[in-house]
């Protein structure tokens, strides 16, 4: 039996290689012999810079820049050497370890998946500055010719304005002050200058989510809540998002497709740097030659932490699951939690839960290796007697 692992991660509990090694384990205490290839996954967010490494090659750089909230935080890109008729050298980063909600997200996993410091929530004042900072960093320190960034799991609802400084673009208040490059700042703004702003080399940007930057489909009204913005609020930061749209001209990009991704930093690369968007899965399964191996599996298992509607909206557990069932293999669901709107849709032949275990959920995260090990012999158990 030849198994296929291709898991996301498991948010608060595993990273997404973590998930792959203790299937693994449970499978092998099944059966020693059974031939198992680890192929982790991501959809933009957490993980995506070290799945591409993985699958391309290449070293980690890591840079300290500031955080949502402005404090130090080291982040990380890596960096593939290319010939340059393949491109040249390409740094893959994701926009989470400079500017990502995980970054505000208390230690101790065992609090809960979304065990949120509320005090850190700030999201008048959270900046994407980071971000800028780490791709001036790939683009001015290690000279690359191509950027491909992860944009998912983002803190920040700025539309991009504190990365956009960090890259040299100045924004004013009436009175000709430099204003802040975060919501605070755009409510202020008057005028933008970009006489220092760099070039950048192409950008493709992975990004999952549709949105426009604003209306009721948009960034704010859709994920401002997670981040921390009240929804009294919500008239507020739409204005400091048309500011931005307005004042820099490139009003008419407001409704293109992932123009609201990541609080609107999809709407600034779209609009500044003319950067092409497309789906993290479809990225990360072509560059991981993802077709190939289900081909070469009998079984493929994926999941993520919890697989509910989402799941289903373009996430990789759901992509990779149609790609098995097209080429006919048996395909198997492992999570903390399948919803059953996931679990009906007629994607796996097998769903396997973590919660279904007599356990609070604190106890199910913080066991979450030692309960999926158990759940993935358990599945093998079926499989190798079929």
């Amino acid at each position: 039996m030849k198994y296929l692992l291709a898991f996301d991660k498991y948010k608060g509990s595993m990273t997404a290689p973590e998930v792959c090694e203790v299937v693994a384990k449970g499978i092998h205490a099944v059966n020693p012999n059974a031939e198992v290839t680890s192929c982790p996954i991501s959809d933009g967010g957490e993980g995506f810079t070290l799945s591409m490494v993985s699958a391309l090659g290449g070293r980690i750089i890591d840079v300290e820049v500031d955080d949502p909230l402005g404090r130090p935080v080291n982040a990380y890109y890596g960096l593939i050497d290319r010939a340059p008729s393949e491109g040249g050298s390409l740094a893959v980063m994701e926009m989470a370890t400079a500017s990502g909600l995980m970054l505000l997200t208390h230690p101790d996993s065992s609090r809960g998946l979304d065990a949120i410091e509320r005090d850190n929530l700030k999201p008048l004042e959270a900046s994407s500055r980071g971000t800028g900072q780490l791709m001036r960093h790939a683009i001015e320190e290690s000279k690359v010719q191509e950027i491909i960034m992860g944009i998912g799991g983002s803190a920040t609802n700025d539309a991009g304005f504190g990365m956009l400084q960090a890259l040299g673009l100045k924004g004013f208040d009436k009175d000709g002050n430099e204003v802040s490059g975060n919501p605070k700042g755009l409510l202020e703004l008057d005028r933008l200058d970009d006489s220092e702003l760099i070039e950048t080399p192409k950008l493709t940007i992975a990004c999952d989510v549709e949105n426009p930057l604003f209306g009721d489909t948009g960034a704010t009204r859709i994920f401002g809540k997670q981040k921390g913005v009240n929804p009294e609020a919500y008239d507020d930061f739409e204005k400091a998002l048309a500011k931005l749209a307005y004042i820099s001209k490139h009003y008419k990009l407001i409704h293109e497709k992932g123009a609201g991704a990541a609080g609107g930093l999809g709407f600034s690369l779209l609009a500044f740097f003319g950067a092409e968007l497309t789906g993290g899965f479809e990225l990360i399964a072509k560059t991981l030659g993802i077709e190939e191996k289900i081909k070469n599996s009998d079984v493929v298992i994926t999941g993520e932490g919890s697989m509910d509607e989402q799941t289903l909206s373009g996430k990789g557990p759901a992509g990779i699951a149609q790609m098995t069932r097209d080429a006919g293999k048996i395909t198997a669901a492992i999570a903390g939690k399948i919803e059953p709107i996931v679990a009906n849709y007629g994607l796996f032949d097998h769903c396997l839960e973590l919660i279904t275990f007599d356990y609070p959920l604190e106890e199910v995260i913080r066991r979450a290796p030692e309960l999926t090990q158990q759940r993935a012999s358990e599945l093998a158990t079926t499989l190798e007697a079929q």
